[in-house]
Order: C-alpha cells, then sequence, then structure tokens
C-alpha cells in the first residue's frame, strides 16, 4: 500500500503510447468517490505531460456531470483560446453521451463501465471497442466477489484479443485470485510468486519481477472494547490529532458519529465528520471533497478531527490518519484501511507508530464471534478466518506479513487444533460460502458475452435482453456489474402544503408535472438525489412510480421522488426516513423488517 502503483501503471501507459502507438488509456477504480479523486491526479498528469496539447479526459461513472473539477473541463472544451505551458486538458461534449464515454483517447471512472463492455447489452460492442487498443488499468482487484470477478475475467480476455494491454493493480491479492485472472489472460499459473512483485504475461509466458518495498514497518494491532475505542476518539477532539473510525454500514457510522458527538465538547479547531453513501449527491461530493482537502497528502490538515466513515474511505483515496478505528473486516481489505494510517511522512504525529484498533466483538459460549450486520456485508465464513488470523497478533510486519494473512483467510485449510464449536462453525460457513460462489458464477456466465475465442455469432449477442439502469425489472433481465438487492436513484424532495420545493428552506419551488427545463436544472435534480440500497426501502421505492415529467429525461428517467415533510420526515411502509444534513439518510422501523438493518 502506498508503494506507487497508480504512477508505475501511468508510466507503463505511456511507454506502451510512445512504443506500440497505443490509443490513450482508461483507469477504473472500485467507487465514484476514489474515481473523482484520481480525475484531478489524472488532469493534472495530463497538463504537465502534453504541455500545449488539447487532450480528451472523460470521467465515467453515474453522477460525473456533479463533479466541478469535471463541469469545468466542459466548460473548457468550448473555449476557443489557445493555453500554453501546462497543456489543455478539455471533455468534449460528443463523448458525455451514455456509451460514447470510452471511446474518447482518455478517460478514468468506475470499474463498472468497462464491465458492461462484455455483459450482453444492446450495443456494448462500443463499449468494447472504445478499450480496444488501449491501456487499460484495473485498481483493487482483490476487492470484488465472484460475481464482479468472472465479469473481469472475461473483459481481460476480450482486451487481450483486441490488442489492448491490461494493468491489474492490487496489494492484496489472494494467490487463487492471480491464478483465475492469469488464465484469462492465456497464461499459467506463475507458482509462488516473492511480495512485492510485478508479473507479466506476454504471448502466454509468464514473467515475474520481484523488488524490495521503498520501506518496511510494523504495524501495531489490538482488539479492544467499543466504549474504550469511543473514549479514545473523544480524547483526540480535546487533544490533537486526526483520527479515522470506518464502520462496516452506515446505520453503524452514524450511530457512532452521534455517540461521539453527544460525549465530545469538541475544543475550538476541533471537526467531527461523517462520510457515507448515504447522503444526497450534491452534499455527499462535498464532504468527499472536504475529506480530500483535510487528509490528503498536501492537505489542509486541522489540529484536531475525527472522520467517522464507512467504507467509501477504504481504498484508492490518498488519504492518511493518525489513528485508526475500524470494525473487522475480510483481513485483505482491513489492511487496505490500514493503508490509510500514517500513509506520508509528517514531521509531528500524537502516536509515534501506527497502530490498528479493532473494535472487539461479542463472543458466545464456544468463543464464536457474533459480527452482527458486518456479517450482512461481508461473508461470515471470510470474517471468522479473518478474525483467527488476527485474534492472537500483536503486530504485522508489512510488507513481509501481508501474503501469509490472506492465504491464512482465502487458502484451503485453517488452522488446526481449533475447538469442536469452531470446527463446526467454519465447516458450515466455508459450505455456504462455496454454494454462493458458484451461484454468483452461474448468474455471471448468463449475462456475459462469449468468450472470445469462441466461433459463436457473437454479434447477437452483443444485442440482447439485458437492461442497464432499470431497477424495477427482473434482476436477471438487467446488466447488472454488481450484486445485491436493488439499488434505487431517489430525488429527495420537499413539501411544504400543497408546494414541493428542492430544497428544505423552500427556496427553490419545483413542478413535477413540468420537464427540467435545461440540463443545469436536471443536474441540480440529481444532485438531490441518492442511492438507495436497502432492501426493503429500495422494495418500497420500486412500487412507486417515477415522475411522469422525468421519464423522457436521460439523467432522470429512472428516479423515484421522496417527499420529506417540514420535520424531516418520509414514511413508506414501515419505514420511515428522516433526512438529517448533518448525518445523512436515517431508516426508522416501526417493526423490524425481514432482512434488514
Amino acid at each position: 500500500m502506498g508503494e506507487g502503483k497508480t504512477e508505475a501503471a501511468l508510466f507503463i501507459a505511456d511507454r506502451l503510447a510512445q512504443a506500440r502507438g497505443l490509443a490513450g488509456f482508461y483507469l477504473a477504480l472500485p467507487t465514484q468517490a476514489t474515481s473523482n479523486q484520481m480525475f484531478g491526479r489524472i488532469v493534472s498528469y495530463l497538463g504537465g505531460r502534453y504541455p500545449g496539447q488539447r487532450l480528451n479526459l472523460q470521467l465515467l461513472h453515474g453522477h460525473a456531470l456533479l463533479l466541478d473539477a469535471f463541469r469545468d473541463l466542459r466548460m473548457a472544451a468550448v473555449e476557443d483560446e489557445s493555453r500554453e505551458g501546462t497543456g489543455h486538458v478539455v471533455a468534449e461534449e460528443w463523448f458525455l453521451a451514455r456509451k460514447r464515454g470510452l471511446l474518447g483517447p482518455f478517460g478514468t471512472g468506475t470499474i463498472d463501465q468497462a464491465l458492461l463492455a462484455v455483459l450482453q447489452t444492446r450495443h456494448g460492442f462500443v463499449r468494447l471497442f472504445g478499450l480496444a487498443g488501449k491501456t487499460v488499468i484495473l485498481d483493487e482487484v482483490h476487492a470484488y466477489d465472484a460475481y464482479m470477478s468472472a465479469l473481469i475475467e472475461r473483459l481481460v480476455a476480450w482486451l487481450i484479443g483486441l490488442g489492448s494491454t491490461v494493468v491489474l493493480l492490487s496489494a492484496t491479492l489472494a494467490g487463487e485470485s492471480r491464478r483465475r485472472l492469469l488464465a484469462a489472460a492465456g497464461a499459467e499459473s506463475a507458482g509462488p510468486v516473492p511480495y512485492p512483485s510485478v508479473v507479466v504475461v506476454e504471448n502466454g509466458e509468464t514473467h515475474v519481477r520481484s523488488f524490495s518495498a521503498s520501506s518496511e514497518r510494523t504495524l501495531g494491532l489490538t482488539w479492544e472494547p467499543r466504549e474504550e475505542l469511543l473514549d479514545l476518539l473523544a480524547g483526540v477532539l480535546s487533544s490533537n490529532g486526526c483520527a479515522v473510525a470506518i464502520c462496516n454500514t452506515v446505520a453503524a457510522a452514524q450511530q457512532l458519529y452521534l455517540e461521539l458527538r453527544r460525549r465530545t465538547s469538541a475544543a475550538p479547531g476541533s471537526e467531527l465528520l461523517l462520510f457515507h453513501a448515504r447522503f444526497p449527491f450534491a452534499e455527499r461530493s462535498r464532504i468527499e471533497g472536504r475529506v480530500l482537502d483535510w487528509f490528503g497528502k498536501d492537505g489542509r490538515r486541522p489540529e484536531r478531527a475525527v472522520l467517522v466513515a464507512t467504507q467509501v474511505v477504504e481504498q484508492s483515496l490518498d488519504i492518511d490518519f493518525d489513528v485508526m478505528v475500524s470494525e473487522l473486516a475480510p483481513v485483505d481489505l482491513l489492511l487496505q484501511r490500514a493503508g490509510r494510517l500514517h500513509r506520508h511522512p509528517r514531521p509531528t504525529r500524537p502516536t509515534p507508530d501506527p497502530v490498528l484498533r479493532l473494535i472487539a466483538p461479542p463472543l458466545d459460549a464456544g468463543g464464536i464471534p457474533d459480527f452482527g450486520a458486518s456479517a450482512r456485508v461481508y461473508d461470515r465464513h471470510l470474517l471468522l478466518r479473518s478474525y483467527l488470523a488476527l485474534r492472537e497478533v500483536g503486530e504485522v510486519a508489512l510488507p513481509a506479513d501481508l501474503p501469509r494473512l490472506i492465504e491464512e483467510v482465502y487458502g484451503a485449510d485453517w488452522p488446526g487444533g481449533l475447538s469442536a464449536a469452531w470446527c463446526q462453525v467454519l465447516t458450515e460457513t466455508a459450505s455456504r460460502l462455496q454454494r454462493t460462489r458458484e451461484e454468483h458464477q452461474l448468474l455471471a456466465r448468463e449475462a456475459l458475452i462469449g468468450d472470445p475465442g469462441l466461433d459463436d455469432d457473437l454479434l447477437e449477442e452483443f444485442n440482447q435482453r439485458l437492461e442497464e439502469d432499470a431497477p424495477e425489472i427482473n434482476p436477471r433481465l438487467q446488466a447488472l456489474t454488481r450484486l445485491g438487492g436493488p439499488r434505487v436513484e431517489a430525488v429527495c424532495l420537499h413539501r411544504r402544503g400543497e408546494r414541493v420545493y428542492l430544497d428544505a428552506a423552500g427556496q427553490s419551488e419545483l413542478d413535477l408535472g413540468r420537464p427540467p427545463a435545461s440540463l443545469a436544472e436536471s443536474e441540480r435534480l440529481l444532485g438531490a438525489a441518492l442511492s438507495i440500497s436497502h432492501p426493503a426501502v429500495a422494495g418500497g421505492l420500486l412500487a412507486t412510480s417515477v415522475p411522469t415529467a422525468w421519464q423522457k429525461v436521460a439523467l432522470l428517467r429512472h428516479h423515484r421522488a421522496i417527499e420529506f415533510d417540514e420535520a424531516g420526515l418520509a414514511r413508506l411502509g414501515p419505514a420511515t426516513l428522516r433526512l438529517d444534513p448533518e448525518t445523512g439518510l436515517q431508516i426508522e422501523w416501526q417493526r423490524a423488517p425481514e432482512g434488514g438493518s
């Protein structure tokens, strides 16, 4: 972690562009937040690398139009003035249309945009054509489940067949995952691979080149009760330093944030901030900018600050903290979180050595941990194996211990000498995990276009039944890049009597019977939207209709509307939705929903 993988990938793309004439690159990241930060880095890189040239760079994800930096490049594209010295990077308007973005020479965005190229969607070949002959960089390839991994493997096979160069980045890739990716590239396994290393496949042959990490360090690891860690975080706000607490669910992050706010009287100059995916997009973008501004490498670092967050800060974000508290996650993702701890050199820190402080889960009579809602986010077997791998570890040597820990969790065998209770629960959860993986791989095979080596008529597969961005239809008919329950986009509106407003203050009145008059108005509505994946709430929203005036508007045609009253409340079946400017969308229940959290 923090070794410079992204810079190495850009160097490879640059050398290949010169040596082989490859037509640009696409850098694919796990989330919109990581894509947004990377976009700024790519703008700077291209401007410095190609001074005086006009270059087209696209940001590709569902809410790219809301990012100010991308909007600036769109405006720059229509200006006619010559810019010298720093380069002229623009976002050409023609490429903003859906499916055209990957046709541009340079791009960064979510991995989903690339994965759509190998799903059976109408005109999917346009995306695949856009990636052909480029350097395609897929970041954090360890972070995906069996379904997405199957899609990535098919994408790798197609890209190589189309003359692209594929660069896969990960600091925590398990051996079995590496073997499958190498097979997708048409090569055999490289066998045991030193860590860290670069694995290269060319003409079906595999070459491994290891290197020494630029630095070695020891990561302390402790298990502590939740209350003690709350005291620790409160102490940061009253003394000095920058801390982060990472929770596995939005509800857990909101609860921890509110508890921390209640128990601390922040001293002047201290900051407490909550960051998760259940804020309206415009507000989420503002918070994201503040996180990067405060905790980035060259950020305006507060003297005292605590960030409470979900997995949105886990990977690819170049941010740095003095203190880290976390709920347990699978070990590879946990180590990714720790990669944001003491990430950059600082003249002073409140703690001289990095320590990852884990919230100790409650144990039953057999010593088996109860992971609560985390077991609905991550597979329970992987959480159990991660707990076993770390429960008696007081420190981790990085990078030396990293491969061993990953194989202890993802390898075929678990430790010996375990109690009968542990053996039983591991056997049961391993069986369930295997069934889940097989089911997900089958779903992926049903959705994917054929292998590039097959003789079948692929044109028919490029015009198949799968629909994009249509959460209301059967999942088997959707072009899903990620599995899970339905994910519904909803615009947050505010009703005051007979009138509806876009803002809680009641200053921007909205006529739901009239389509947006301009792209700017559509973007404002999009900025008030949020994405809801909670099964019960998403299902309730899908039972409502998209406002008629939005149904032919490209940006809004699948968006529902949620109307909040003057108290900031909206009712949806058994759920009460509370939209709070400080904590985002909260979900409260009149009765506990089945499968909810």
